[in-house]
């Protein structure tokens, strides 16, 4: 079934939906999944938080040690950047950003990622994604569902199953440096179905 819309006397077919929650426009997707053979089309929402550029809830500097530590936060044309490496041998630097408001995840399934991080090597270095009740604390404090990675990794999309948790929460992203081996973390989109 196509949606139409009637302008101006000419039916036009809808390519793109949209629907506006809390200030915080959804995309609508349809889709279809076999039932006993049956084809049943079925229509989910996006909650685009930021996608390559576009900051639909915007992302701020949050927890950030040590404060003599290498960190970068920039949002760049089409990605934002997160850098953590300390001018310290033996020390361990974080950068950590974070939703400037909070997200309402009730009857949310999954937090998505598509991120990379383009650093050193070393498995001490790492990246992380958290939702948390805590906007300023460490990436880890009131820490409610995560995803750790560490070393370099190439560009990909991750989840987080949240469909258990619901309420106001942050999403903060973090890179971990040690010592001169740094995280170089690129994020392109993040977002919420």
């Amino acid at each position: 079934m196509s949606i139409k819309s009637n302008i101006t006397g000419l039916d036009k077919l809808i390519s793109k939906a949209q629907v506006n929650i809390a200030t915080i426009l959804k995309d609508i997707q349809k889709g279809s999944v076999n039932v006993g053979g049956v084809l049943k089309v079925f229509y989910e929402s996006i909650l685009n938080i930021y996608n390559l550029g576009i900051e639909y809830i915007p992302f701020i500097t949050g927890f950030t040690s040590p404060s003599m530590s290498l960190n970068a936060f920039d949002k760049l044309s089409d990605h934002l950047y997160i850098g953590a490496s300390s001018s310290l041998s033996s020390t361990i630097a974080y950068k950590t950003i974070v939703t400037d408001t909070t997200i309402d995840i009730t009857n949310v399934k999954t937090l998505y990622i598509d991120w990379e991080n383009v650093g050193s090597t070393s498995g001490s270095t790492g990246a992380f994604l958290n939702v948390s009740t805590d906007k300023t604390g460490s990436y880890n404090v009131s820490s409610l569902a995560q995803i750790t990675k560490t070393g370099r990794f190439t560009r990909l999309t991750e989840s987080i199953d949240v469909s258990a948790l619901s309420g106001l929460v942050y999403i903060k992203i973090t890179a971990k440096g040690y010592g001169s081996a740094n995280a170089q973390i690129n994020v392109y989109k993040v977002w919420l179905e």
